[in-house]
């Protein structure tokens, strides 16, 4: 017997499952695209815990350093705030940045390297202030798609040798995922209970930003973006 939050959250898939089939009738296909990752998009941020804002943009540094344009990037509220350039569009400091979100229509070869070089401009960019905990600050990545020409056993080998991603979800079809341990397993959709890869994407979705986020403890200061 299922419970009515997941009830809801499985129909809420459900919806997102069929919408983007009938998308796929269409016969402009970026607009196809566009319209499949809109769907994945606004099916993730009902997804996200209190505590966090969420928007698509650029991430940047007090030295100049910028990411690649993100999909949706997960921002700490109580740090330094987002600038808005457009509508859903943004310059997010790097210290703000938790998570950043790639979204595919299809996932292939070119966006596993669309999503390598992500992890790479990332990784340079510099975050002022003093971590109080004294850890390390990684800001990792995830990438859902609808469909996919990749197998999961390919998908796997790449995130081996891309540490900083640590999910990879086609819905309805594969997870793969980086456990507590750091190893990357596969979780396949034809198993009990229906769309179980998408619902164990939306519970490591909410406990990754939750731990972001209560173990982000860096002092921040606009300043240095400002009058440096």
């Amino acid at each position: 017997m299922t419970n009515p939050i997941q009830q809801v959250i499985l129909s809420n898939i459900r919806m997102l499952v069929e919408r983007s089939k009938a998308a796929r009738e269409m016969s402009h296909r970026s607009t196809i695209g566009t319209l499949i990752e809109s769907y994945i998009t606004n099916f993730l941020k009902e997804q996200f815990p209190t505590g966090v804002s969420v928007t698509s943009g650029i991430i940047c540094d007090s030295q100049g350093n910028t990411s690649r344009q993100i999909d949706l990037v997960v921002t700490l509220d109580s740090s330094l705030p987002f600038i808005s350039m457009k509508e859903g569009i943004a310059l997010i400091p790097s210290e703000s940045a938790l998570l950043a979100i790639e979204i595919k229509s299809t996932l292939t070869t070119q966006a596993l390297k669309q999503v390598e070089m992500q992890n790479k401009s990332i990784s340079k960019l510099v975050m002022r202030g003093q971590q109080q905990n004294g850890k390390p600050i990684i800001i990792p990545t995830m990438l859902v798609a609808f469909d996919t020409q990749i197998t999961n056993n390919k998908v796997e080998e790449w995130m081996n040798n891309n540490g900083n991603t640590i999910s990879c979800c086609v819905i309805s079809n594969y997870l793969v995922k980086r456990n507590n341990l750091g190893i990357v397993e596969i979780i396949n959709g034809f198993a009990e209970p229906s769309f179980i890869e998408t619902l164990q994407l939306v519970v490591d979705l909410q406990q990754i930003i939750i731990v972001l986020r209560d173990n982000r403890d860096l002092k921040t200061d606009l300043k240095p973006y400002l009058l440096s």
